[in-house]
């Protein structure tokens, strides 16, 4: 795989994290984090240990990748395809909170935006890290 390549999926990945680490700070400080006794307050020690646990789950598989294994982003499509459905989980709730409650605090329009660019821009990142192999399937069905 070419440097380039490499790079792209280096942004579009340290972009998946930045966004995650957001959505956990969003939804520690959104009135979510009061719906259960194991919700993570805001500036708890869940909520950076929680941000501790992401950051190792990515810059763990992605220095591997960086050093040259390309078999782990096969590792990071997991991991990637686990954060968009933590996300996506997290915007149904937030519908379904503001729809019952008919409640609708920008905390939690934040949180839904953010969970909404989180989930773009995973789905972005599967694009960017399988392409090559898209055009190698292409070249060798020509």
């Amino acid at each position: 795989m070419k440097n380039s390549e490499k790079v792209s999926v280096m942004i579009v990945t340290l972009i998946s994290a930045f966004l995650f680490f957001v959505v956990i700070i969003l939804a520690s400080a959104s009135p979510l984090s009061e719906m259960g006794r194991n919700a993570n307050q805001f500036n708890s020690l869940g909520m950076w240990i929680a941000i501790a646990m992401i950051f190792a789950f990515y810059i763990i598989p992605l220095s591997i990748y960086i050093m040259g294994v390309d078999a782990m982003k096969y590792v990071m499509a997991i991991f990637c395809g686990v954060g968009v459905l933590c996300s996506f989980s997290i915007l149904l709730t937030v519908l379904i909170v503001s729809s019952i409650t008919k409640f609708v605090n920008s905390s939690l329009l934040g949180l839904a935006l953010v969970c909404g660019l989180f989930i773009l821009n995973n789905i972005f990142w599967y694009f960017i890290t399988f392409r090559s192999a898209i055009k190698e399937k292409k070249n060798l069905a020509v």
